[in-house]
Protein backbone atom coordinates (compact mmCIF):
# COMPACT_ATOMS: atom_id res chain seq x y z
CA UNK A 1 0.00 0.00 0.00
CA UNK A 2 1.36 3.74 -0.83
CA UNK A 3 0.48 4.87 2.63
CA UNK A 4 2.02 2.25 4.91
CA UNK A 5 4.58 2.58 7.35
CA UNK A 6 3.97 6.64 7.03
CA UNK A 7 2.68 8.40 10.35
CA UNK A 8 -0.05 11.21 10.32
CA UNK A 9 -0.82 13.51 12.90
CA UNK A 10 -4.48 14.56 12.59
CA UNK A 11 -5.32 17.70 14.56
CA UNK A 12 -9.21 18.06 14.75
CA UNK A 13 -11.32 19.58 17.32
CA UNK A 14 -14.68 17.73 16.15
CA UNK A 15 -14.91 14.31 17.52
CA UNK A 16 -17.35 13.23 14.23
CA UNK A 17 -14.68 14.34 11.54
CA UNK A 18 -11.64 13.22 13.63
CA UNK A 19 -13.33 9.87 14.11
CA UNK A 20 -13.92 9.41 10.17
CA UNK A 21 -10.59 10.82 9.19
CA UNK A 22 -8.71 8.15 11.91
CA UNK A 23 -10.83 4.98 10.22
CA UNK A 24 -9.90 6.59 6.44
CA UNK A 25 -6.41 7.26 7.37
CA UNK A 26 -5.85 3.63 8.85
CA UNK A 27 -7.27 1.77 5.54
CA UNK A 28 -4.91 4.40 3.67
CA UNK A 29 -2.33 2.57 5.61
CA UNK A 30 -1.05 5.54 7.84
CA UNK A 31 -0.32 5.09 11.38
CA UNK A 32 -2.35 8.02 13.16
CA UNK A 33 -1.82 10.35 16.15
CA UNK A 34 -5.01 12.00 17.06
CA UNK A 35 -5.09 15.48 19.45
CA UNK A 36 -8.64 17.92 19.45
CA UNK A 37 -6.63 20.63 20.79
CA UNK A 38 -3.38 22.83 20.85
CA UNK A 39 -3.05 22.02 24.60
CA UNK A 40 -3.15 18.12 23.54
CA UNK A 41 -0.93 18.56 20.52
CA UNK A 42 1.90 20.71 22.86
CA UNK A 43 1.60 17.92 24.66
CA UNK A 44 1.84 15.62 22.27
CA UNK A 45 5.02 17.27 20.97
CA UNK A 46 6.20 17.70 24.46
CA UNK A 47 5.88 14.24 26.63
CA UNK A 48 5.74 11.85 23.19
CA UNK A 49 8.04 13.61 20.55
CA UNK A 50 7.71 10.83 18.33
CA UNK A 51 8.48 11.54 14.49
CA UNK A 52 5.58 12.38 11.96
CA UNK A 53 5.78 12.46 8.68
CA UNK A 54 2.44 14.34 7.46
CA UNK A 55 0.38 16.48 9.70
CA UNK A 56 -3.42 17.26 8.95
CA UNK A 57 -4.52 20.32 10.97
CA UNK A 58 -7.50 22.26 11.55
CA UNK A 59 -6.78 25.71 11.77
CA UNK A 60 -9.61 26.97 14.15
CA UNK A 61 -9.54 25.25 17.60
CA UNK A 62 -11.13 25.45 20.20
CA UNK A 63 -8.10 27.15 22.63
CA UNK A 64 -6.82 29.17 20.24
CA UNK A 65 -5.75 29.00 16.06
CA UNK A 66 -3.39 26.48 14.41
CA UNK A 67 -0.74 28.92 13.60
CA UNK A 68 1.32 28.60 16.83
CA UNK A 69 1.23 24.57 15.57
CA UNK A 70 2.17 25.59 12.50
CA UNK A 71 5.26 27.66 13.78
CA UNK A 72 6.60 24.82 16.31
CA UNK A 73 6.22 21.90 13.45
CA UNK A 74 7.90 24.36 11.00
CA UNK A 75 11.07 25.23 13.44
CA UNK A 76 11.56 21.57 15.22
CA UNK A 77 10.11 18.96 12.55
CA UNK A 78 11.17 21.35 9.65
CA UNK A 79 10.45 19.96 5.95
CA UNK A 80 7.50 17.69 7.39
CA UNK A 81 4.21 18.45 5.21
CA UNK A 82 1.70 20.55 6.96
CA UNK A 83 -2.34 20.54 5.10
CA UNK A 84 -4.30 23.21 6.63
CA UNK A 85 -7.42 23.29 6.86
CA UNK A 86 -10.48 25.85 7.57
CA UNK A 87 -14.26 27.03 7.26
CA UNK A 88 -13.08 30.25 6.40
CA UNK A 89 -11.86 30.84 3.10
CA UNK A 90 -10.70 34.34 3.91
CA UNK A 91 -7.58 34.47 0.86
CA UNK A 92 -5.63 36.52 3.92
CA UNK A 93 -5.40 33.63 5.76
CA UNK A 94 -4.69 31.17 3.10
CA UNK A 95 -1.46 34.08 2.10
CA UNK A 96 -0.70 34.11 5.58
CA UNK A 97 -0.64 29.85 6.15
CA UNK A 98 1.36 29.55 2.67
CA UNK A 99 4.18 32.16 4.05
CA UNK A 100 4.24 30.54 7.40
CA UNK A 101 5.35 27.11 5.53
CA UNK A 102 2.19 25.20 5.21
CA UNK A 103 2.64 22.41 2.43
CA UNK A 104 -1.08 23.36 1.09
CA UNK A 105 -4.71 24.51 2.56
CA UNK A 106 -8.29 22.87 1.58
CA UNK A 107 -11.75 24.97 2.62
CA UNK A 108 -14.21 22.81 4.36
CA UNK A 109 -16.40 21.13 3.70
CA UNK A 110 -13.87 18.93 0.91
CA UNK A 111 -13.80 15.87 -0.96
CA UNK A 112 -11.75 13.57 1.19
CA UNK A 113 -10.84 11.25 -2.51
CA UNK A 114 -11.13 14.39 -5.21
CA UNK A 115 -9.58 17.38 -2.94
CA UNK A 116 -7.25 15.84 -0.01
CA UNK A 117 -6.44 12.47 -1.78
CA UNK A 118 -4.10 14.02 -4.02
CA UNK A 119 -2.59 16.55 -2.03
CA UNK A 120 -2.11 13.43 -0.19
CA UNK A 121 -0.03 11.46 -3.07
CA UNK A 122 1.96 14.88 -3.42
CA UNK A 123 2.83 15.13 0.38
CA UNK A 124 3.77 11.46 0.66
CA UNK A 125 5.89 11.55 -3.01
CA UNK A 126 8.25 14.84 -1.35
CA UNK A 127 8.15 12.60 2.18
CA UNK A 128 9.51 9.54 0.30
CA UNK A 129 11.84 11.49 -1.74
CA UNK A 130 13.13 13.71 0.96
CA UNK A 131 13.86 10.28 3.01
CA UNK A 132 15.81 8.83 -0.16
CA UNK A 133 17.48 12.23 0.09
CA UNK A 134 18.32 11.91 3.71
CA UNK A 135 19.80 8.87 3.70
CA UNK A 136 22.31 9.55 0.81
CA UNK A 137 23.17 12.37 2.07
CA UNK A 138 23.84 10.95 5.85
CA UNK A 139 25.56 7.94 3.65
CA UNK A 140 28.11 10.47 2.03
CA UNK A 141 28.34 13.36 5.30
CA UNK A 142 29.63 9.87 7.32
CA UNK A 143 32.26 8.72 4.83
CA UNK A 144 33.54 12.14 5.28
CA UNK A 145 33.33 12.10 8.70
CA UNK A 146 35.31 8.73 8.96
CA UNK A 147 38.07 10.66 6.20
CA UNK A 148 38.43 13.90 8.62
CA UNK A 149 39.25 12.04 11.29
CA UNK A 150 41.57 9.99 9.41
CA UNK A 151 43.30 13.25 9.13
CA UNK A 152 42.86 14.27 13.00
CA UNK A 153 44.27 11.49 13.82
CA UNK A 154 47.81 13.02 14.33
CA UNK A 155 46.22 15.94 16.05
CA UNK A 156 44.31 13.49 18.62
CA UNK A 157 47.72 11.66 19.15
CA UNK A 158 49.42 14.78 20.08
CA UNK A 159 46.92 16.44 22.33
CA UNK A 160 46.27 12.79 23.98
CA UNK A 161 50.53 12.61 24.55
CA UNK A 162 50.57 15.43 26.84
CA UNK A 163 48.08 15.25 29.22
CA UNK A 164 49.44 11.09 29.40
CA UNK A 165 52.89 12.64 29.92
CA UNK A 166 51.59 14.83 32.73
CA UNK A 167 49.84 11.51 34.35
CA UNK A 168 53.15 9.82 33.52
CA UNK A 169 55.27 12.19 35.49
CA UNK A 170 52.91 12.86 38.57
CA UNK A 171 52.99 9.34 39.01
CA UNK A 172 56.50 9.27 39.18
CA UNK A 173 56.54 12.00 41.93
CA UNK A 174 53.39 10.08 43.99
CA UNK A 175 55.87 7.10 44.48
CA UNK A 176 58.52 9.16 45.49
CA UNK A 177 56.26 11.09 47.69
CA UNK A 178 56.59 9.22 51.03
CA UNK A 179 60.47 9.79 50.27
CA UNK A 180 59.81 13.20 49.55
CA UNK A 181 57.65 14.24 52.62
CA UNK A 182 60.08 12.66 55.48
CA UNK A 183 63.07 15.22 53.76
CA UNK A 184 60.37 18.35 53.66
CA UNK A 185 57.07 19.48 53.43
CA UNK A 186 57.02 20.97 49.84
CA UNK A 187 55.24 18.08 48.31
CA UNK A 188 51.27 18.90 47.30
CA UNK A 189 49.72 16.03 47.47
CA UNK A 190 46.44 17.49 46.08
CA UNK A 191 47.66 19.37 43.59
CA UNK A 192 48.96 16.28 41.97
CA UNK A 193 45.24 14.47 42.51
CA UNK A 194 44.38 17.63 40.91
CA UNK A 195 46.59 17.40 37.73
CA UNK A 196 46.15 14.04 36.98
CA UNK A 197 42.20 14.69 37.14
CA UNK A 198 42.50 17.63 34.96
CA UNK A 199 44.55 15.27 32.15
CA UNK A 200 41.87 12.54 32.33
CA UNK A 201 39.09 14.98 32.26
CA UNK A 202 40.99 16.73 28.84
CA UNK A 203 41.34 12.92 27.40
CA UNK A 204 37.75 12.20 28.31
CA UNK A 205 36.70 15.52 26.38
CA UNK A 206 38.67 14.35 23.12
CA UNK A 207 37.34 10.33 23.08
CA UNK A 208 33.54 11.96 23.73
CA UNK A 209 34.08 14.43 21.07
CA UNK A 210 35.40 11.63 18.47
CA UNK A 211 32.66 9.39 19.43
CA UNK A 212 29.99 11.75 18.85
CA UNK A 213 31.70 13.14 15.47
CA UNK A 214 31.67 9.47 13.85
CA UNK A 215 28.08 8.03 14.74
CA UNK A 216 25.40 8.04 11.88
CA UNK A 217 23.41 10.55 11.69
CA UNK A 218 20.74 8.77 10.58
CA UNK A 219 17.05 9.82 12.96
CA UNK A 220 19.21 12.34 14.17
CA UNK A 221 16.72 14.35 16.04
CA UNK A 222 16.61 18.61 15.97
CA UNK A 223 18.71 19.66 19.42
CA UNK A 224 19.13 22.71 21.07
CA UNK A 225 22.36 23.52 21.45
CA UNK A 226 24.76 26.68 21.72
CA UNK A 227 26.20 28.04 18.78
CA UNK A 228 29.51 29.57 19.67
CA UNK A 229 30.09 25.71 21.12
CA UNK A 230 29.43 24.19 17.41
CA UNK A 231 31.70 26.83 15.62
CA UNK A 232 34.32 25.23 18.67
CA UNK A 233 34.02 21.72 17.90
CA UNK A 234 33.60 22.15 14.43
CA UNK A 235 37.47 24.30 14.42
CA UNK A 236 38.48 21.00 16.42
CA UNK A 237 37.65 18.18 13.64
CA UNK A 238 40.06 20.32 11.48
CA UNK A 239 43.21 21.17 14.12
CA UNK A 240 45.85 18.93 11.88
CA UNK A 241 45.21 21.97 9.00
CA UNK A 242 45.70 24.37 11.11
CA UNK A 243 48.60 23.39 12.66
CA UNK A 244 50.10 21.54 9.59
CA UNK A 245 49.71 24.69 7.13
CA UNK A 246 50.52 27.30 10.19
CA UNK A 247 47.13 29.57 10.06
CA UNK A 248 46.46 31.93 11.90
CA UNK A 249 42.50 31.62 12.91
CA UNK A 250 40.20 34.47 14.66
CA UNK A 251 36.75 34.24 16.37
CA UNK A 252 34.57 37.16 16.18
CA UNK A 253 31.85 36.51 18.35
CA UNK A 254 29.75 39.71 19.85
CA UNK A 255 29.43 38.99 23.35
CA UNK A 256 25.49 39.50 23.45
CA UNK A 257 25.79 36.85 20.83
CA UNK A 258 27.82 34.18 23.05
CA UNK A 259 24.97 32.67 24.88
CA UNK A 260 22.63 31.97 22.10
CA UNK A 261 21.51 28.69 21.46
CA UNK A 262 19.67 26.90 18.42
CA UNK A 263 17.82 24.45 17.21
CA UNK A 264 19.30 21.65 14.56
CA UNK A 265 20.70 18.84 13.83
CA UNK A 266 24.05 19.28 16.05
CA UNK A 267 25.84 16.01 14.15
CA UNK A 268 25.13 17.67 10.13
CA UNK A 269 25.59 21.68 11.83
CA UNK A 270 28.92 20.44 13.14
CA UNK A 271 29.69 19.03 9.66
CA UNK A 272 28.31 21.60 7.42
CA UNK A 273 30.82 24.38 9.61
CA UNK A 274 33.59 21.75 9.47
CA UNK A 275 33.85 21.64 5.61
CA UNK A 276 33.47 24.95 5.07
CA UNK A 277 36.50 25.52 7.41
CA UNK A 278 38.48 22.45 5.84
CA UNK A 279 37.97 24.12 2.42
CA UNK A 280 39.05 27.49 3.94
CA UNK A 281 42.46 26.01 5.05
CA UNK A 282 42.55 24.03 1.46
CA UNK A 283 42.32 27.49 -0.43
CA UNK A 284 45.32 29.05 1.54
CA UNK A 285 47.72 26.10 0.73
CA UNK A 286 49.84 28.09 -1.46
CA UNK A 287 49.47 31.26 -0.71
CA UNK A 288 52.01 33.30 1.97
CA UNK A 289 49.55 35.45 4.27
CA UNK A 290 46.72 32.43 5.63
CA UNK A 291 44.09 34.07 8.14
CA UNK A 292 40.91 31.79 9.15
CA UNK A 293 38.31 34.01 10.22
CA UNK A 294 35.09 32.73 12.02
CA UNK A 295 32.57 35.55 12.51
CA UNK A 296 29.11 35.48 14.12
CA UNK A 297 26.75 38.24 13.34
CA UNK A 298 23.15 38.89 14.06
CA UNK A 299 21.31 40.88 10.80
CA UNK A 300 17.72 41.24 11.28
CA UNK A 301 15.48 38.24 11.32
CA UNK A 302 18.79 36.13 10.70
CA UNK A 303 21.95 35.04 12.40
CA UNK A 304 24.70 34.75 10.37
CA UNK A 305 28.25 32.41 10.31
CA UNK A 306 30.77 33.90 7.87
CA UNK A 307 33.95 31.98 7.81
CA UNK A 308 36.57 33.85 5.87
CA UNK A 309 39.63 33.06 4.05
CA UNK A 310 42.88 35.00 2.62
CA UNK A 311 42.99 32.00 0.16
CA UNK A 312 42.86 32.71 -3.55
CA UNK A 313 39.71 32.81 -4.21
CA UNK A 314 37.87 31.88 -6.97
CA UNK A 315 36.69 33.03 -10.76
CA UNK A 316 33.38 34.00 -11.66
CA UNK A 317 33.44 30.96 -14.05
CA UNK A 318 34.01 28.87 -11.05
CA UNK A 319 31.73 30.40 -8.74
CA UNK A 320 29.34 29.58 -10.94
CA UNK A 321 29.56 25.88 -10.83
CA UNK A 322 30.91 25.71 -7.23
CA UNK A 323 27.69 24.55 -5.83
CA UNK A 324 26.72 21.98 -9.19
CA UNK A 325 26.90 18.23 -7.91
CA UNK A 326 30.27 16.37 -8.97
CA UNK A 327 32.07 19.99 -9.52
CA UNK A 328 35.22 20.23 -8.05
CA UNK A 329 38.57 22.16 -7.90
CA UNK A 330 40.42 19.57 -6.08
CA UNK A 331 43.45 17.42 -8.23
CA UNK A 332 41.67 14.01 -9.03
CA UNK A 333 41.48 11.57 -6.64
CA UNK A 334 40.68 14.62 -3.70
CA UNK A 335 36.98 15.17 -2.86
CA UNK A 336 33.97 14.06 -4.13
CA UNK A 337 32.49 17.61 -5.64
CA UNK A 338 29.72 16.60 -3.65
CA UNK A 339 30.31 18.21 -0.50
CA UNK A 340 29.13 22.37 -0.97
CA UNK A 341 25.58 20.64 -2.56
CA UNK A 342 25.27 18.69 0.27
CA UNK A 343 26.29 21.75 2.67
CA UNK A 344 23.45 23.76 0.55
CA UNK A 345 21.05 21.41 1.33
CA UNK A 346 21.67 20.75 4.93
CA UNK A 347 21.82 24.33 5.80
CA UNK A 348 18.30 24.37 3.82
CA UNK A 349 16.77 21.96 5.64
CA UNK A 350 17.64 24.39 8.92
CA UNK A 351 15.31 27.16 7.42
CA UNK A 352 19.04 28.73 6.08
CA UNK A 353 20.64 29.83 3.27
CA UNK A 354 24.31 29.43 2.03
CA UNK A 355 25.86 32.71 0.46
CA UNK A 356 29.35 33.20 -1.44
CA UNK A 357 31.26 35.96 -2.10
CA UNK A 358 34.82 35.57 -3.37
CA UNK A 359 37.31 37.71 -5.28
CA UNK A 360 39.92 36.07 -6.94
CA UNK A 361 43.78 36.24 -5.88
CA UNK A 362 41.68 38.00 -2.49
CA UNK A 363 40.13 35.38 -0.69
CA UNK A 364 36.54 34.01 -0.01
CA UNK A 365 33.47 34.68 2.07
CA UNK A 366 31.04 31.54 2.75
CA UNK A 367 28.13 33.03 4.73
CA UNK A 368 25.81 30.34 6.94
CA UNK A 369 22.37 31.91 6.95
CA UNK A 370 20.16 30.92 9.72
CA UNK A 371 16.75 32.10 10.65
CA UNK A 372 16.45 34.24 13.84
CA UNK A 373 13.03 32.38 14.95
CA UNK A 374 15.54 29.47 15.43
CA UNK A 375 17.40 30.93 18.15
CA UNK A 376 17.06 31.72 21.50
CA UNK A 377 18.84 31.70 24.89
CA UNK A 378 16.77 30.09 27.00
CA UNK A 379 13.94 27.61 25.58
CA UNK A 380 10.77 26.09 26.85
CA UNK A 381 7.94 23.66 25.39
CA UNK A 382 5.42 26.23 26.51
CA UNK A 383 1.64 24.57 26.58
CA UNK A 384 -1.43 27.01 25.85
CA UNK A 385 -3.96 26.83 28.44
Amino acid sequence: MEFLGLTLLLIEDEVAIRKMFEEEFNELGFTVFSCSCIRDTFCFFEKDARHFDICLLDLRLPDGDGFDILNHIRLHYLNTPVILMNSNGNKNTVIEALKKGAYDYLEKPFSLSNELLPILNRAVAAVKLQKENNTLNDQILHNSKLAALGELSATVLHDIRGPLSLIQMVCEELREAEIIVQKSNEFDLEKSVSQIEKACHKIKILGDHLRNFSREDTHEKSEEKLLSALIEDSLFMVQQKIRSLKIRVKKIIPTELEGLKIFCFPNKLEQVLMNLASNACDAMSEVETKDLTISLKSEGQNILIEISDSGTGMSSEIQAKIFDSFFTTKPRGQGTGLGLKIVRNIIGEHGGELQLTSVEGRGTTFTVQLPNSGLAKEVSVVVPV
